[in-house]
């Protein structure tokens, strides 16, 4: 829960204010990913993060209690993160490491 009220901080830091329900639209929560993808430079992953808290919320007011009248919840999609390619270990790689375990430090009991 505690995490919810920093990704709202957040939101609240560029809104400078608490918003009216007409005010929630598409165009002011697209402004705010910009912010926090150009001028805070977050990384798109932790920019879905928050952004993802903040959705639940906008589908909580328009769907559940009617608070917001515009589907604003159902513009967004993940902000494109590029994907960290991880290169597997070789074959001798495999080999380096397990030759590196020192079996004298587990416990006869515990060696297969």
């Amino acid at each position: 829960m505690k995490e919810y009220y920093v990704h709202h901080e957040y939101l609240m830091w560029y809104l400078g204010r608490d918003l009216s329900a007409v005010e929630m639209t598409t165009e002011l929560f697209c402004g705010w990913i910009r912010f926090m993808l150009e001028e805070l430079e977050l990384a798109p992953a932790t920019v879905n993060i928050l952004f993802r808290t903040v959705r639940a919320f906008l589908r909580y007011a328009f769907e559940d209690k009617s608070w917001i009248s515009e589907s604003v919840h159902k513009r967004f999609k993940p902000v494109k993160a590029p994907i960290d390619n991880v290169e597997a270990f070789s074959p001798e790689e495999v080999k380096q490491l397990f030759a590196a375990i020192n079996d004298e430090s587990i416990p006869a009991s515990e060696r297969k």
